[in-house]
């Protein structure tokens, strides 16, 4: 599952930041009409002043979350092969904190996942067998 959040994320934040890099007007307006809508529907007016920081940063937001969903990838395979223990730590970790991922479906999927799979490796039992797995390999 680890694994395939880190895949929704990233191909999702990928996709979004190429999109808006691809063609920046278009991006803008698409911004500003959902903002708009949203400060009529909210009556929050104060809303549309965010529509400049937005479209500056949230294509930039996207290239990190990306990057790190690629850190989720590596953590899942690393769980998954029972090998470097704090790679599948640090991939649980940033898939639980992914912010870029409050916008995409995977976001609370994300959260129960990557907390689920960093109490599995918490357990003493699951860091032995990572421990027994490294011990085990020969040298390259």
């Amino acid at each position: 599952m680890l694994l395939l959040i880190g895949l929704i994320g990233f191909v999702t934040n990928a996709f979004q930041a190429i999109k808006a890099y691809a063609d920046p007007q278009a991006f803008e307006e698409q911004t500003r009409e959902s903002f708009e809508r949203a400060a009529e529907q909210s009556n929050t007016p104060e809303i549309k002043d965010k529509i400049p920081m937005t479209v500056e940063w949230l294509p930039r937001v996207r290239v990190v979350s990306a990057a790190l969903s690629l850190v989720t990838i590596a953590g899942a395979i690393a769980m998954l092969r029972a090998r470097r223990h704090g790679l599948a730590m640090l991939g649980s970790i940033v898939a639980m904190l992914n912010i870029a991922n409050v916008v995409n479906c995977c976001c609370f999927a994300s959260i129960l996942v990557g907390g689920w799979s960093l109490m599995v490796l918490i357990d003493s039992n699951v860091r032995g067998e990572f421990q027994r797995q490294e011990m085990t390999t020969p040298p390259a």
